[in-house]
């Protein structure tokens, strides 16, 4: 897989050799995507075409196959290889369904900043993921949610935020709630903004949980949470 890791990260400096491949707004000072690693400055949609004509030649590739060149790319020198993960996942639908959720926990050791984050995990996987294999999903959610690595306490919370846009499945709001209470003490925008973010998209399936929620633990939430929570059900925007 080392080849195919060498040709995906030429494409994107090839690509990334045009202006007009890139991002014109280019952060200046601290990166506003809290990544560490360097970066191309390719566009999204640039980086995805890649790698969607990529996978469009590996159609016969294994799960054991794809899991060595994700695990090449997850520890790559620039943010473009990292997101990559994802992008290839949401592709591969197949070993995807299949994944080992230790993977998850692994990779996440490798991410930093919430944009790493949220390619792998809120971007990747919905229901269909999750519901099948819930008992999995539910052991990897609480374990991260404990860990010491904020990457993973916010893995915890985004992990289900495309579940709980489509579904009522009250395992997983339940989940959710608990997951938020008990995070919901502490003050990194990593965290606070996660759960924001999560309330936030509960409240078109599960509002009235959400405002029960907030009702009971108004005080002990984010106060941006709380603010941005309430602006959102008032007035429907974010």
């Amino acid at each position: 897989m080392i080849v195919h890791h060498r040709f995906i990260l030429d494409q994107f400096k090839q690509a990334a050799k045009n202006p007009q491949n890139c991002n014109t707004l280019k952060m200046s000072g601290a990166n506003y995507s809290g990544s560490p690693r360097k970066t191309l400055h390719l566009k999204n949609s640039i980086q995805k075409q890649i790698l969607k004509d990529w996978a469009k030649k590996q159609k016969n590739i294994t799960y054991d196959e794809l899991i060595s060149l994700l695990d090449l790319l997850i520890k790559g020198d620039y943010k473009q290889e990292r997101s990559a993960v994802g992008f290839l996942l949401a592709l591969f639908k197949s070993h995807k369904r299949n994944l080992s959720l230790d993977k998850i926990d692994q990779w996440l050791d490798h991410l930093a900043g919430w944009e790493e984050i949220d390619n792998l995990c809120q971007s990747t996987f919905d229901e269909k993921d999750l519901l099948p294999r819930w008992p999995e999903w539910e052991r990897l959610l609480r374990q991260l949610n404990q860990s010491e690595n904020i990457s993973k306490r916010r893995a915890s919370l985004v992990l289900v935020i495309k579940t709980l846009r489509s579904n009522q499945d009250k395992r997983v709001v339940g989940l959710a709630l608990a997951n938020i209470d008990n995070l919901k003490h502490e003050k990194d925008i990593l965290i606070t903004k996660a759960i924001s973010w999560l309330l936030r998209e509960m409240i078109k399936l599960h509002r009235t949980q959400v405002i029960h929620y907030l009702a009971r633990n108004r005080d002990s939430l984010p106060k941006i949470a709380v603010r941005e929570v309430e602006r959102k059900l008032t007035t429907g925007r974010k």
